[in-house]
């Protein structure tokens, strides 16, 4: 779900197969996460990157709509604490 152009997120997180990212098929390894995620985002994500059972990954890129928050985040940062830290956020004035 592409939600680039809407406010309702607060970050949004590249996230990467390590076993395809690390055998070299770095251009589907990969697929954007908006946070906090809606309803089925973080299976789609998952399926898309060949994990629909789990698996290892990590986090390659952020984009941040915080001023500084993108610096802050984990490379191996884990998705429940990541969409966790964005409901704490997207509560905040």
């Amino acid at each position: 779900m592409e939600r680039e152009n809407n406010p309702d997120y607060i970050f949004k997180a590249f996230v990467v197969n390590t076993a395809a990212y690390d055998a070299g098929d770095r251009e589907a390894s990969g697929a954007w996460l908006y946070f906090p995620p809606h309803a089925g985002e973080v299976e789609t994500v998952m399926e898309q990157i060949g994990l629909p059972d789990g698996g290892s990954y990590f986090m390659d890129d952020y984009v941040s709509q915080v001023e500084g928050l993108k610096d802050a985040l984990p490379m191996y940062g884990d998705i429940d604490g990541l969409s966790r830290l964005a409901q704490g956020l997207a509560g905040l004035s």
